[in-house]
């Protein structure tokens, strides 16, 4: 609707992957609810209406998405966007796409861990997490917060914002702590993100600095007290009563105990 002159060449652009299949396990005995994804990029059939309800009805209660979660295609003014049913998904295990959406905001509240096991293909790089093209072209609407205060890893691939107009915050989160595989986590390009965006919560001071996915305290980044661990920690660590401990075997994106229902999330296989 809006982006005849950008969705063109974002299109000739974009490759296929393939989707791999993934056993998910339990965290502590809550089981999860595992949904499918699409590898549909920014294609959908229908009007947007239809394609709004498709999206509900995927990920309406879902906590584990086995795939790709690809937002898309939000943009009519005719249709109501609500996207709290985003609230559940804990776990992507392929990659996130948002883009050519013009909702204001992006509710994974949840989110705690992107796997990366398939990855967006944007300009000859692999992207775990994509945020492209969220503003109209008057850029008087358009995605100001992309809500993700869980996020702890993304286990494969870069992050890129491209022309996000509105977007504020994510320019204060510490994405190395993130993704630690990269010496460049981030791209951004192409007028990325909005220039005057408030300030993060007191509460989200991290070493004399705000890191913040939006505004009050519960959108603080959660930072780990402990970035570095020992080589022989390969899940992660917590500082124990009187020394640094390795995380449960079963965690990833580090934890806060010895015991699975202490960490931040349940390795995907």
């Amino acid at each position: 609707m809006f982006y005849s002159v950008i969705i063109l060449p974002l299109l000739v652009i974009l490759l296929d992957s393939e989707v791999h299949a993934i056993d998910v396990m339990q965290v502590g005995t809550v089981p999860e609810k595992e949904c499918f994804g699409t590898s549909y990029r920014f294609g959908y059939s229908g009007t947007r209406q239809d394609h709004y309800d498709s999206l509900r009805t995927r990920y309406e209660g879902c906590t584990v998405v086995r795939g790709n979660l690809e937002l898309t295609i939000m943009d009519d003014p005719t249709v109501t966007y609500d996207l709290n049913f985003l609230r559940s998904i804990r776990i992507v295990t392929g990659y996130v796409l948002i883009g050519l959406t013009t909702v204001d905001v992006i509710p994974l509240v949840n989110l705690q861990m992107i796997r990366g096991d398939n990855l967006f293909r944007l300009m000859q790089r692999d992207y775990a997490l994509a945020v492209v093209v969220t503003a109209s072209v008057n850029q008087t609407t358009g995605l100001g917060q992309l809500l993700m205060p869980a996020l702890r890893e993304i286990s494969r691939g870069q992050v890129v914002f491209t022309l996000n107009p509105l977007l504020c915050f994510v320019q204060t989160i510490l994405w190395d702590v993130i993704i630690k595989q990269h010496a460049s986590p981030v791209v951004y390009s192409g007028m990325p993100l909005e220039q005057n965006c408030e300030e993060c919560d007191d509460a989200c001071v991290v070493d004399g600095e705000k890191h913040c996915w939006g505004p009050g305290a519960d959108n603080c980044q959660q930072v780990p007290s402990l970035t570095t661990c020992p080589n022989s920690c390969r899940n992660g660590c917590y500082q124990g009563s009187n020394q640094i401990r390795c995380c449960h075997s079963q965690c990833a994106g580090g934890c806060w105990g010895p015991q699975p229902k202490r960490l931040s999330a349940v390795q995907i296989f």
